[in-house]
């Protein structure tokens, strides 16, 4: 078997292993059609006749992207937005009309005669030259998910931080009520309190006979000074 022949079958086998294994598959659209259409260009390729290495170059490159995309979409499936599937529905059509194209190839019998886009080499040459920009505009794809799945998730960090900052106060508060209602039992008199958020304390006034006293409590209500 030669080395174009080996690079053709180790496509075909890799295609075929995604294909079976991938989990993104059903999640991802699409994806399966950019697969299935991979694998139809490399099988159907080597009936092509004429300028081999240019045909292994595509069929490679076919299979290279399909890989590609199916492998940063199972590592990123919570990234792919509708900007991304809007990109991988118009990578399917890319795929499919390239397919199409080779099998027109590999239906005729004289290498020489001219298709309309020009020999074969042109044709094998253009292909290739779609795939790139495919890849291309499918990594600027990915790029930007991926930028926008961060800031979905610093907002979120933003949040999640307010709100623990609230339930933090309101932990403080329930606290402090606590120790008011034992201290109002305790002296068996009227408190007055003030909430200083800056130190997280609170000032208590205890009215009494002899005047009032002042009671500051520490961050976790836990220590009661006098003064």
């Amino acid at each position: 078997m030669s080395a174009g022949n080996d690079v053709l079958a180790g496509a075909v086998v890799t295609l075929q292993v995604l294909k079976g294994t991938s989990s993104a598959m059903s999640a991802v659209p699409f994806l399966g059609a950019v697969l299935n259409s991979a694998l139809a260009i490399v099988e159907t390729i080597e009936n092509v006749r004429g300028s081999r290495e240019r045909r292994i170059n595509l069929a490679k490159r076919a299979s290279d992207l399909a890989e590609h995309v199916e492998k940063t979409c199972s590592a990123n499936l919570d990234a792919v937005d509708d900007a991304l599937k809007e990109n991988l529905g118009t990578l399917a059509t890319v795929f499919a009309l390239i397919q199409r194209s080779i099998e027109k190839l590999a239906r005729r019998r004289f290498v020489k005669r001219v298709v309309r886009q020009g020999t074969i080499s042109d044709v094998l040459d253009k292909h290739l030259e779609e795939l790139n920009s495919a890849w291309r505009s499918f990594d600027n794809a990915c790029l930007n998910a991926l930028r926008q799945q961060v800031e979905r998730q610093a907002q979120h960090m933003v949040t999640l931080r307010k709100q623990v900052e609230e339930q933090t106060q309101y932990a403080h508060h329930q606290a402090l009520f606590d120790v008011h209602q034992a201290l109002s039992r305790s002296f068996e008199t009227t408190i007055h309190w003030t909430w200083c958020a800056a130190h997280r304390t609170a000032v208590y006034r205890l009215e009494d006979v002899k005047g009032y006293r002042i009671i500051d409590l520490g961050p976790e209500a836990r220590t009661i000074s006098y003064y």
